[in-house]
């Protein structure tokens, strides 16, 4: 099992990555690895949901907007100058 964030993507070496992955899950590591052919899906749309179902303005800066403005460290909603 290859740790990809802190191993691969750091050091752009798959020996590397699956050292320190298999060392993290607490399993033996035999040195050899190897590739299998595979195929990848992706949707066609990204996982973009249709326009009509798309979020609004209003979705996070309306008065029952979905965003916590003082959480982000704002006095109020930014559109509103706030």
């Amino acid at each position: 099992m290859p740790n990809l964030w802190g191993g691969y993507w750091k050091h752009w070496d798959w020996n590397q990555a699956l050292v320190v992955g298999m060392k993290a899950a607490g399993l033996d590591y035999s040195g050899q690895y190897g590739f299998a052919p595979t195929d990848m899906y992706w949707k066609v749309n990204h996982m973009v949901v249709p326009k009509a179902e798309a979020l609004k303005c209003n979705d996070c800066h309306g008065k029952d907007g979905r965003l916590d403005w003082k959480a982000l460290g704002y006095a109020g909603d930014p559109r509103s100058g706030g």
